[in-house]
């Protein structure tokens, strides 16, 4: 993003980068990301990234849980390998989390939800 605002100060002739051409950066990022998410049709090119993603985009309003998205794959895949899918959409900004407490105290649960779109 630096770079891209960078470079939309050089185009304006500008001697520092300001807010517009931050924004102006920040755009392109985002088409950039959207475009991408058309193009691929959702795809990341991980396996356990997909299929992932696939079940939040199933789940809706509901997210899924950890245990939950361990389950979707038959409790084969390690659980790093989860968490790498999962941080990889959360990266791109195809899935959002949240920490909820339990009403019974514990453990907080942390849901996953999905925020690309349709």
């Amino acid at each position: 993003m630096r770079r891209l605002a960078t470079i939309y100060a050089a185009l304006d002739q500008s001697q520092e980068v300001r807010i517009p051409h931050l924004l102006a950066a920040l755009s392109l990022w985002d088409y950039s990301r959207q475009s991408s998410f058309l193009i691929f049709k959702g795809r990341t090119g991980d396996d356990i990234a997909d299929e992932i993603f696939a079940s939040l985009q199933v789940a809706g309003d509901n997210g899924m849980s950890m245990t939950e998205i361990s389950a979707r794959f038959n409790r084969n895949v390690k659980a790093g390998r989860i968490r790498g899918g999962l941080l990889q959409l959360h990266r791109d900004g195809w899935a959002r989390t949240e920490k909820r407490q339990p009403d019974g105290g514990g453990r907080p649960e942390e849901r996953w939800y999905v925020c690309a779109p349709e």
